[in-house]
């Protein structure tokens, strides 16, 4: 799928330059920046994940967190 986007002068010379240096076309730039971000906004960050036992329906401790979890049918 196409997308048109504007860009600033200092951001396509940018651009090129990673081109340049990579021996790449400008869109493969694009598209492995675009990829990066991507992939990054999707994982889960570590400020998300730490202390997410703490949402528990139950105020469990960790080891009794572990238990229930291990005890689950999977």
């Amino acid at each position: 799928m196409k997308v048109l986007i504007d860009l600033s002068s200092e951001s396509v010379k940018a651009l090129d330059a990673i081109a340049k240096k990579r021996k790449s076309a400008r869109v493969d730039v694009i598209r492995n920046i675009i990829q990066k971000a991507l992939d990054t906004e999707s994982a889960v960050s570590f400020e998300e994940a730490f202390g997410s036992w703490k949402k528990t329906p139950k105020a469990l401790d960790g080891v009794a967190f572990q238990r229930q979890m291990r005890d689950e049918d999977w």
